[in-house]
C-alpha cells in the first residue's frame, strides 16, 4: 500500500549519493576470524621486503613477503571459514595514539568479513555476465598517502553525477567509510555515508560498539593482467562504484569484493588521545586494502552459478550453499591459521603500548570532514567539539542496517530528520534530511525550489526532480532490492 504523498513545499528533493544505493541480489558472507598475523607484510605494494606499515593480515597461511596466487594456494590453513578459499586480504591496522605520544593498537571485534556480491548492474541493460577472480589476481583499493577528500561534497544524487564524480580517484573517495556501531539504539549507520574518521569524542558518544571500517574493490577487470606497476591500472569501478557499467578498457565484470572489519574503539572511552591508522594517517582518507585470489579451482564458478549460493533467499550465508557444505570449519580452527614471519620483521612488536608506530612511521595529517579545509600537518591537540557537517544527521539516523545489509519486510511510519546545512554545499540554501521508510534509508538534499515527493514501500521508486524554474525536469530511478541482514557472527 503507498504511503502517503509528501508535498515539500518551496523545496526540491535531490536524492544524495551517500545512500549510493545500488540493487543487491545475490552475495555470500566469508568471514575471517581474528587474524594470521598483525604484521608488516605486503607482497604487492612491498614485494620482497617488509612493508611501510603493519597490517591485519587474513587469509591462507603461505602469506609472505613474496607470495603469489600459486603459493598461496598450497597453503596447509586459512582463517577463512571457507577451506576452499586460500586467498590473501589485507588492510592497515587501528592504533591510538595517546595524549603523551605513545600508541597502542586497538582489538578488533571479530576479524574481516569480505562480501562477494554478484549484483544486477542497473545500466547495463540487464544482468551482466560475471566472471571470477582469476588464481593470482592481485587488486588494491584506496590509496594509502591520501590526507584529504578532493571530489565535490556534498556528493549529488548519482543521476546528478557529472564527469569530475565520475573519475577513478573520485569513485575510490566513495568507496570507503568508517561507520558508528550502535546496537541497542537502532541507529547503525549506512555503509559509505562517512569516508573519514571522525573525532573521538563524536565516536566516544555515538560508537557504543565500534567503528566499522568498509572498503569496496574496483570490480572491471581489462582481461589481460594479473597485476599493474601501479597495481591499479588493470583494474577499475564501473560508473556507479557497484552498480553501472565498465569503462571499455576494462571490460570483464568480476564480484564485487567488499570488506568491512570492526574496531573495538570503545575501549579507549573517555581517554584524551586519536585514532589513526598504521600507515599513519588520523584522518581515514588514506584507508586502502589489498587483496590476491587463490581459490581452489572451479569453486567459484559453482558458487556463482547456484542460486542456493548467492540467490534472492540465500541471505548471503556460507551454510545454506551445497558447494561450501562440509568444507566450513568452525571460528575456533580458522582463528589457529597463524603466518610463520619472516625472519626480518619476526620480533617486532605491533600491540601493546609503543613509542610509536611500527616501522617508525610518522603521524601526518589533521583531522576534518571532507566539507572542511584539510592539511598535512602533523600538529596535533585533541579536540573537544564533534564535526559541524551532518552531525545531527548522524545523532539522528533511525536505521538498524545499511543499504545492502537491509530487509525487505513490512513497512514502518516513514520519518525524516533535518540537520543543519553541509558545510561548502553545492547548492543554496540547503538542508540536510535523513529518510527512513521501513527498512530504507535515503538521505536527501533540500534546495529552495518546489516539489512533490511520493514515497511508497514499492521495491522500485521514481523521484522528479525539478531541475529550475521553467519547468524542465530530470527522472531518476532507482530500484532497490534490499535483503536482511543476519546477525549471526557476534557482530552486526
Amino acid at each position: 500500500m503507498p504511503l502517503p504523498e509528501v508535498k515539500l513545499k518551496a523545496l526540491l528533493t535531490l536524492l544524495a549519493a551517500t545512500s549510493l544505493v545500488s540493487p543487491c541480489n545475490a552475495f555470500f558472507r566469508n568471514l575471517m576470524i581474528s587474524d594470521t598475523a598483525m604484521a608488516r607484510v605486503d607482497p604487492i605494494v612491498n614485494r620482497g621486503e617488509p612493508a611501510m606499515h603493519v597490517h591485519h593480515l587474513t587469509g591462507g597461511g603461505n602469506l609472505n613477503f613474496e607470495s603469489t596466487g600459486e603459493t598461496l594456494s598450497t597453503s596447509n590453513c586459512t582463517n577463512s571459514i571457507l577451506t576452499q578459499d586460500k586467498s590473501a586480504y589485507w588492510a592497515p591496522w587501528m592504533y591510538f595514539e595517546h595524549e603523551n605520544g605513545t600508541v597502542q593498537d586497538v582489538k578488533l571485534a571479530l576479524g574481516l568479513t569480505a562480501y562477494y556480491k554478484f549484483e544486477t548492474r542497473g545500466n547495463t541493460g540487464g544482468d551482466v555476465e560475471y566472471s571470477v577472480f582469476p588464481k593470482g589476481l592481485k587488486m588494491l583499493s584506496g590509496d594509502s598517502s591520501k590526507r584529504n577528500w578532493t571530489s565535490p561534497w556534498p556528493v549529488p544524487a548519482q543521476s546528478l553525477w557529472g564527469p569530475e564524480d565520475t573519475t577513478q580517484e573520485a569513485l575510490q573517495e566513495k568507496a570507503m567509510g568508517f561507520n558508528c556501531m550502535n546496537y541497542e539504539s537502532g541507529k547503525n549507520e549506512p555503509s559509505f555515508a562517512y569516508p573519514w574518521l571522525r573525532n573521538k569524542d563524536y565516536l566516544d558518544a555515538h560508537c557504543t560498539e565500534g567503528v566499522r571500517a568498509e572498503i569496496i574493490f574496483p570490480s572491471c577487470w581489462d582481461g589481460k593482467n594479473l597485476d599493474s606497476d601501479d597495481h591499479k591500472s588493470h583494474t577499475a569501478f564501473p560508473t556507479l562504484i557497484q552498480d553501472g557499467v565498465c569503462p571499455e578498457t576494462h571490460p570483464i565484470y568480476l564480484p564485487i569484493l567488499f570488506y568491512e572489519t570492526i574496531w573495538q574503539t570503545n575501549a579507549f572511552k573517555d581517554l584524551p588521545g586519536r585514532f589513526v591508522l598504521a600507515n599513519g594517517d588520523p584522518t581515514g582518507y588514506g584507508y586502502h586494502a589489498d587483496f590476491i585470489a587463490a581459490w581452489d579451482d572451479g569453486v567459484q564458478e559453482q558458487v556463482r552459478d547456484n542460486p542456493q549460493c548467492t540467490g534472492l533467499t540465500t541471505d548471503g550465508v556460507v551454510e545454506n550453499c551445497p558447494v561450501f557444505q562440509g568444507r566450513i570449519q568452525s571460528q575456533q580452527e580458522a582463528a589457529s591459521c597463524k603466518l610463520t614471519l619472516p625472519s626480518s620483521i619476526a620480533g617486532e612488536q605491533t600491540d601493546g603500548i609503543m613509542e610509536g608506530l611500527p616501522g617508525d612511521v610518522k603521524i601526518s595529517g589533521v583531522q576534518h570532514d571532507p566539507g572542511s579545509p584539510g592539511g598535512s600537518s602533523e600538529t596535533y591537540a585533541p579536540s573537544s567539539s564533534v564535526p559541524a557537517s551532518r552531525s545531527s544527521a548522524e545523532a539522528t539516523a533511525t536505521d538498524t542496517s545499511d543499504y545492502y545489509h537491509s530487509a525487505a519486510t513490512t513497512a514502518s511510519p516513514t520519518t525524516f530528520a533535518t540537520s543543519p546545512p553541509p558545510a561548502q554545499s553545492q547548492y543554496p540554501s540547503t538542508t540536510t534530511t535523513t529518510y527512513t521508510s521501513g527498512k530504507y534509508v535515503v538521505e536527501m538534499v533540500l534546495v529552495d525550489m518546489v516539489q512533490t515527493v511520493t514515497a511508497t514501500t514499492a521495491p522500485t521508486m521514481t523521484h522528479t526532480v525539478v531541475v529550475d524554474g521553467t519547468g524542465e525536469s530530470a527522472r531518476a530511478k532507482s530500484r532497490i532490492r534490499a535483503r536482511k541482514h543476519v546477525r549471526n557472527h557476534g557482530h552486526y
